[in-house]
């Protein structure tokens, strides 16, 4: 019999129908089910208006007694909030419901205060302390490579820290970066990676392994 106990919980917020963002929000949410779900038997995903603060509480008390839980957001945020449609779904009212594991996020902004909450050992915040542009068009995977590489890493090197999971995704900015530089891309493209670089941010215990977590 399968236990929630046995395994971690992948809780995945994506505003899929966003006017400007939603196909980039799909895109890296699909390449996150695909490749978490040897990972894992239990990933949900909240889409647009199902994802809101009673689902996510529904969802979060479902889930307490998981190893632990890894929530992935693919949406607009500011600083205190993860937004769909302008609507606060993980905030600093509700955050503290999602009580240990991995918050990471795409989002803008969350890093300056909802990432901060993730402190001790229990948890940890990976995501940006700035607004960042995404390449879209026929760059948008190296975007999505950016976005997702980190995670991805996580879940499937064990024992790899949130500390060296961030330094291996300004490495991956570094690898995008130097790539459109030698394809000739001119400087506000190349900006907008810099900036990510420069915005990503964590918070939380910096030795958190997938395996540990």
């Amino acid at each position: 019999m399968i236990k929630y106990s046995d395994f971690p919980s992948v809780i995945i917020a994506c505003h899929s129908n966003d006017t400007e963002l939603g196909n980039y929000f799909r895109k890296c949410t699909e390449e996150i089910i695909d490749c978490l779900e040897d990972k894992s038997p239990f990933i949900q995903l909240f889409e647009n208006e199902r994802c809101n603060e009673v689902a996510l509480s529904i969802c979060f008390s479902r889930t307490r007694h998981s190893k632990y839980r890894i929530f992935i957001a693919y949406s607009h945020g500011v600083a205190d909030a993860l937004v769909i449609d302008k609507h606060k779904y993980l905030n600093l009212d509700n955050i503290s419901e999602l009580h240990q594991g991995l918050l990471y996020t795409n989002a803008c902004l969350c890093g300056q205060k909802l990432g901060k909450t993730f402190i001790g050992k229990e948890g940890a915040f990976i995501g940006f302390k700035e607004s960042v542009n995404a390449l879209i068009g026929n760059l948008e995977s190296i975007s999505i490579d950016c976005d997702n590489c980190g995670i991805l890493y996580w879940c499937h090197k064990p024992d790899t820290t949130i500390r060296e999971v961030v330094k291996i995704m300004r490495n991956k900015y570094d690898q995008k970066i130097d790539y459109l530089e030698e394809m000739g891309y001119g400087d506000e493209i190349i900006s907008y990676l810099e900036e990510a670089k420069n915005a990503l941010t964590y918070y939380g215990n910096p030795d958190l392994t997938f395996k540990g977590a």
